[in-house]
């Protein structure tokens, strides 16, 4: 099966090979973020079987929630989704044996509002973190907004140059561009 992303989400809506695909294609990513999550939180007993098939789930659920309308790569999409969904899932079960040592049976009431306070924030920031790094790729040309994505979501120069098919001192020359108006656009706006 020799098909792109887009292509693969559309068509896991009529056949489930697509999916099997995409799981298969993906599984070294979800080995390497679980085995690096693993390693950095190793003292809390983390499975990396377990962070892998979460990896799984997010990967359903970003298929489902994926719009190529809103020009974003499926895979930039799908590592933010899987790092987010990671760190969720690390802080839900680091603590869980700890969590309720603390709490006191007053507190207990009030803990769902605050927990929807919390998420409520946490959503909001990402948000705008989010917007401000989409309208500053708007504000770059094709090749930069590319190369820009590329490199924010962990890819090297040399990958980067082999995906669009450029030398790697293009890659180079465009990210120092894209450095010098990162920093006048976070900094005038």
């Amino acid at each position: 099966m020799k098909y792109n992303d887009y292509e693969l989400v559309y068509m896991i809506k009529e056949n489930e090979e697509a999916l099997e695909y995409l799981l298969k294609k993906y599984e070294p990513l979800f080995k390497k973020l679980a085995f690096s999550f693993a390693f950095k939180y190793k003292n809390r007993g983390l499975d990396v079987e377990d962070i892998i098939q979460h990896c799984r789930i997010i990967l359903c659920k970003t298929i489902d929630m994926y719009n190529p309308n809103n020009d974003v790569l499926f895979y930039s999409y799908l590592v933010v989704c899987l790092k987010r969904g990671i760190i969720n899932f690390v802080n839900r079960n680091m603590y869980k044996h700890t969590q309720y040592n603390y709490m006191e049976v007053e507190d207990y009431d009030n803990l769902d509002s605050f927990i929807d306070i919390y998420d409520a924030y946490e959503n909001y920031v990402d948000y705008e973190v989010q917007t401000s790094i989409i309208n500053f790729k708007n504000t770059l040309n094709f090749l930069d907004a590319n190369i820009f994505e590329l490199r924010y979501n962990g890819f090297t120069y040399k990958e980067i140059s082999s995906l669009l098919g450029i030398e790697v001192k293009k890659v180079d020359n465009s990210l120092l561009k894209v450095r010098k108006k990162l920093e006048k656009y976070f900094l005038f706006s």
